[in-house]
């Protein structure tokens, strides 16, 4: 496996490649700027912006092939056998739900826009799994006023399932059409709570 050889390299960047590489993790840990702890670790804002972009690629090198991915052909009809092997109806494709995580240090000024139904400033992630509890579809760090419908409404995934371009892929997969009750479903279905739209 060939890693990023910046976080390794001792030239280039000022700072030892161990602050190269905490920088990168506290910007995503709290969702701030670079420049927020650059001075913490006696680089300029470019050269923490630097290890953002270094580290956005690492990641993606060792995880975009297997985790990052939309499922393949192969993928759907395992998902879809596998569902239909657990819960005996076909054409699942996954469970949809949102969670509020609650944010314990939201700054004062955005309190307000990330406080929904809850009583605190809350984070949502959404997510869709198979039954194996693999995650085909995250997106986290919406404001917590948005409700499940609209942050379902961001999302490329609805796109994808709106335009027709997730249509394409099913049918290479031969998952549809599929029976249940005697009626035929051209489309996969994901499995979500009452306060979803019934789409079609």
């Amino acid at each position: 496996m060939e890693y990023n050889q910046f976080f390794f390299n001792k030239r280039g960047v000022g700072a030892p490649p161990a602050a190269r590489m905490l920088l990168a993790l506290q910007c995503l840990a709290f969702g701030t700027a670079p420049i927020a702890f650059a001075h913490c670790y006696q680089m300029s804002g470019s050269n923490g912006r630097k290890c953002c972009q270094e580290f956005d690629k690492a990641m993606c090198r060792l995880f975009l092939s297997e985790y990052l991915r939309k499922p393949t052909v192969e993928d759907l009809k395992n998902i879809e056998n596998v569902h239909y092997h657990k819960h005996k109806v076909p054409g699942m494709l996954g469970s949809l739900d949102c969670a509020h995580i609650v944010w314990k240090n939201c700054p004062v000024a955005w309190q307000g826009q990330y406080r929904g139904k809850e009583k605190e400033p809350t984070i949502v992630l959404e997510g869709m799994c198979d039954y194996n509890l693999w995650f085909w579809h995250v997106f986290f760090g919406t404001a917590g006023s948005q409700n499940d419908i609209n942050v379902l409404r961001l999302l490329r995934l609805m796109h994808e399932f709106v335009t027709g371009e997730f249509e394409e892929r099913e049918r290479n997969a031969e998952v549809v059409p599929y029976e249940i009750q005697g009626k035929t479903f051209e489309r996969l279905f994901v499995l979500v709570d009452g306060i979803y739209p019934r789409y079609s």
